[in-house]
């Protein structure tokens, strides 16, 4: 399948998105309390899109027997386990070093050692059902990883047992719906629905982009049309994000997605593919799975070893710094690694 290059850039501007949300309460910067980054929640959510879209792209014509079911399961298991196991295994560290710290030299870390992240957190996190918990831990934003790998679990499924593909486009539709109900009923906001509900929070916007790949087939646009409604949809993105009315802003994300991938030779996709934000999203799990790690480290360095409250604009740049360097790191020596592995798994011809 052809590789859609814009939808990477994307991916890398949500997860610098939610990294600098994570620092809304390390700096008072205008950089950071302003309506967009404040509401960077829904970023993961506009992930949960792209994922369902893109999983649909790639995967939804080649799932016809069991083994490929398998076999699509251990491809994202191969890119998604390694890193979240490699950070599980710093912040298991990092909390034996807060219980050593408490016991033997009298610092106090702000939450008890092994209170949340304990044996049960822990064989949660290596089974990716974490999320499932009554609270986060550990690794905090790995909770949407845990959620998606099962997510993708239940749309192989469809694909393999469902063979009508208007079926299946009417089950994502029923899933994505029957979840925006299931939120609407429940408490009305999205953003809050994390751990018990974060499955159906994942459910709700995955299912919506594997929907929007699915309506491909089905309408045409002319390219200058193409411009217009982006920008449509895109002012629409951002009134709706600063009214915080995140179900508008999630289906107006959807459809400028659809609508680019469409007709890909509008002003938006030509920016996108600009090749540094393409690589930035390359680059973007390592930039959401590292830039807690990144936020913490700096806490504390800051608070018993300057002494002293960073500058907002310094705590901002050597955040996204150390977050991408690390991502780059583990991209070469990492992530690609086991990637490599993934692509040499073939598929059933149907």
């Amino acid at each position: 399948m052809k590789k859609i290059r814009f939808l990477e850039s994307i991916r890398g501007i949500s997860a610098l998105v939610v990294l600098l949300f994570h620092l809304k309460d390390t700096t008072n910067s205008i950089l950071i309390h302003n309506f967009l980054i404040l509401n960077g929640k829904i970023f993961v959510d506009f992930f949960f899109v792209l994922s369902g879209f893109v999983i649909a792209h790639n995967y939804s014509s080649k799932i016809h027997t069991l083994i490929d079911l398998l076999k699509f399961k251990f491809k994202r298991f191969l890119r998604l386990y390694p890193l979240h196991i490699l950070t599980l295994i710093i912040f298991v560290f990092i909390e034996w070093t807060k219980y050593f710290l408490s016991i033997n030299v009298g610092i106090f870390p702000s939450s008890e050692p092994f209170s949340i992240n304990n044996i049960n957190s822990f064989i949660h996190n290596l089974f990716l059902t974490h999320a499932f918990l009554s609270v986060n831990s550990f690794n905090i934003p790995s909770w949407s990883i845990g959620v998606e790998f099962y997510t993708y679990l239940l749309f192989s499924l469809i694909i393999l047992f469902i063979k009508n593909k208007n079926m299946c486009l009417f089950l994502f539709i029923g899933i994505s719906l029957s979840s925006f109900l299931y939120i609407i009923l429940g408490s009305g906001t999205i953003t809050s629905m994390e751990n018990e509900d974060g499955f159906i929070r994942c459910c709700f916007s995955f299912f919506l982009g594997s929907t929007i790949f699915s309506l491909q087939s089905f309408f045409s646009i002319k390219p200058k049309l193409a411009n217009y409604l982006i920008l449509f949809f895109l002012c629409l993105m951002f009134i709706a994000l600063f009214i915080k009315n995140n179900f508008i802003g999630i289906l107006t994300f959807a459809m400028i997605i659809s609508i680019s991938v469409k007709e890909e030779e509008n002003y938006f996709v030509k920016i996108l593919n600009f090749k540094p934000l393409v690589y930035l999203g390359s680059i973007s799990y390592g930039i959401y799975m590292f830039h807690f790690l990144v936020i913490w480290v700096e806490r504390q360095i800051s608070k018993y070893i300057l002494k002293v409250n960073p500058d907002s604009f310094i705590i901002i740049i050597t955040t996204i710094t150390f977050s991408i360097l690390l991502a780059h790191i583990s991209k070469i020596y990492l992530e690609d690694k086991f990637t490599s592995l993934g692509k040499n798994i073939k598929f059933t011809k149907n």
